[in-house]
Formats: C-alpha cells, structure tokens, sequence
C-alpha cells in the first residue's frame, strides 16, 4: 500500500512519475500488512470493543469477513495481506483512478501467485464524498463492513482538509464490531495530531495503541530496508467505534 491519497481533490489524477505520495510503498504498508499475519485472537486484542469479548473471540473468523482499504495506492500491500486469510470481500480503495490502475495490475501478479487467496477488488473511493454506501454497493457489499485498513493515510502534504475527510468514511464504513487499523508517522506534524485525535477522533472512537515490540522491523529507525529513515517509530492504532448515542454504553 501506499499512502492514501483517497479523497482529497489534490492528488486525484496527478501524474504519478512526478511528485505523488500515491506511487510509494510507504514503511507503513509493509507494518500493517506483516501486523495483520497474527492470529485473529492478538488482533481483537487490540480492541477496545473486541479484546475482552468472549463472543468475539469465539466467533471471529475471517472466512466471514469483510476487509476494505483506504488509500491502498499501487502496491495494495495490506489489502494482500489479508486476502491471504480468505475473508469473504477485500476491497482496495484509492481516490486516484490512476493509482487503481496500476494496483489492479499487482493484485493480478499478486493472485496469480497466491491461488488460495481471496481475490482483491478494486474501486475508487474519495474520503469525504458521502458515497462510502454507493461504493460498496457497485461491487455487491454494504456497511459497516469488518475491518478497515490504512496505511499512512494520515500526512498534511497537498492534502488540505485530508484527515476530517479520511475520519469521515472510516465512521460511514464502521460500527462497533469493527476493527480498524490507521497508521500514524511523525513528519512534524504531531502536535496537530495530538489535538485531531483529542478533538476529531476520540468523541467517535475509542483509540489503543499497538504494543510497538509487535510491529515489523522497518517500524522503527535505523532499520534495514526502511524507507524513511529520519522519521520517528511507526505508530499503528487500533480504532474502535463508539456506540450510538443513548445505546445504554457504560462510558
């Protein structure tokens, strides 16, 4: 994966040979992609919904789940991940139709060379845009959906207004029995993060933090292969929808 451009009108259509943060396979895509190779048991732990509910340790099983990634650029990286545990529907997302093109190309190579997997679909979704439901109806799917993925999804470079759009879709495809993994990296802009989480996120979402010591090699500086070295550890939360309003929740 790459980081999600998704729905900022910016990087739609930009020529992805030029600047374009939509045709990298950031350090996150490869974190949350290996994250996911747990068992299902370690990653409901994460949870605040799921990590202490019996039923959902019992009954959780990806045969039966639906997986959609945000951002998913031209590798998809995480969106294979979780294909390899045959979910029902895994669906790569992107705001850049070029982006998709290319990412439609890798999914095949990628499949062709994992026949037990589930196959990817791929469709253009525009964070913000209120068509998160009209989306995954086109490739017969509706929300809230299982799992939501995205990697480096959250950066400030020609994406104005990004992370409101970005919470937006990911609150349209959710409901309390998701689980949903955001990435978050320090580019100096962690101050404004810290105040999006306090303000933005937490009213909607309850937010725990992946134990690091879980998390690939290139999460961390100084690791070999990493792409970004000069940016503080990668950081992977888990986002656990509120429930509703006059739900009876004991908050």
């Amino acid at each position: 994966s790459t980081t999600g451009e998704g729905g900022e009108g910016g990087e739609a259509e930009s020529d992805l040979e030029g600047h374009s943060t939509t045709g990298v396979c950031w350090d996150a895509a490869v974190v949350l992609a290996d994250l996911l190779g747990h068992a299902p048991s370690v990653l409901l732990s994460f949870s605040a919904n799921l990590g202490r509910s019996t039923d959902a340790h019992r009954d959780w099983d990806w045969a039966q789940k639906v997986v959609v990634e945000l951002g998913c650029g031209t590798a998809a990286l995480p969106s294979c991940a979780a294909a390899l545990h045959a979910p029902r529907a895994v669906l790569c997302t992107d705001g850049n139709a070029r982006a998709l093109g290319l990412a439609a190309e890798n999914v095949r190579r990628w499949t062709e060379a994992h026949p037990r997997a589930a196959v990817p679909t791929l469709a253009q979704l525009r964070w913000g845009d209120c068509a998160e439901a009209e989306v995954l109806q086109s490739v017969g799917l509706t929300p809230p959906v299982d799992v939501i993925l995205a990697a480096d999804c959250i950066y400030v470079l020609e994406n104005p207004g990004g992370w409101g759009k970005l919470l937006a879709t990911i609150t349209a495809l959710s409901a309390e029995h998701t689980l949903a993994f955001v990435t978050y990296v320090d580019r100096g802009h962690d101050k404004l993060w810290r105040r999006f989480l306090t303000q933005r996120v937490h009213p909607l979402f309850r937010v725990t933090e992946v134990p690091p010591h879980l998390l690939h090699p290139v999460a961390h500086p100084g690791a070999k292969g990493r792409l970004e070295q000069l940016t503080p550890r990668q950081t992977v939360y888990s986002w656990a929808r509120r429930p509703a309003a006059g739900a009876g929740s004991r908050e």
